[in-house]
């Protein structure tokens, strides 16, 4: 089985005016959130398929997944929050094919404790183990 090392393909960080925005990469003035990493029995594009099934199962309004530089899978989805729904959350992952790491950011703007538990909610349900820093 290949280790879960810290991830290789990594999505853009959170810029500082993005209020409510955390990431799997430790930057100044960023929220930290440990990267995850999906069973080394899974293929990549299996681990894509769950890992889609489970953001529709916790709300997202639409999910996108692309093929990027290196291989790696990217997973965008989005969910209406707010009032109204007129708030856009966004939640982006790079799955590396090398590694079985799992690279995030997740934006619910102005409300950083949203997205935490949006992610928390989407860990627990996958059963993925975070990686330690």
């Amino acid at each position: 089985s290949k280790p879960a090392a810290q991830p290789r393909a990594r999505p853009r960080s959170c810029g500082a005016k993005e209020s409510g925005c955390l990431q799997s990469e430790r930057v100044k003035g960023a929220s930290y959130m440990p990267a995850w990493a999906y069973p080394p029995a899974l293929k990549p594009r299996d681990a894509a398929k769950a890992l889609n099934r489970a953001l529709r199962a916790c709300g997202a309004t639409g999910v996108d997944t692309a093929t990027v530089a290196g291989g790696a899978l990217r997973l965008t989805a989005r969910f209406s929050t707010g009032f109204l729904g007129m708030t856009t959350d966004t939640a982006e992952f790079l799955l590396d094919p090398s590694t079985t790491a799992v690279a995030f950011r997740a934006t619910s703007p102005g409300d950083e404790g949203r997205a935490r538990g949006r992610m928390t909610r989407l860990r627990t349900r996958l059963k993925w183990r975070e990686i330690p820093a």
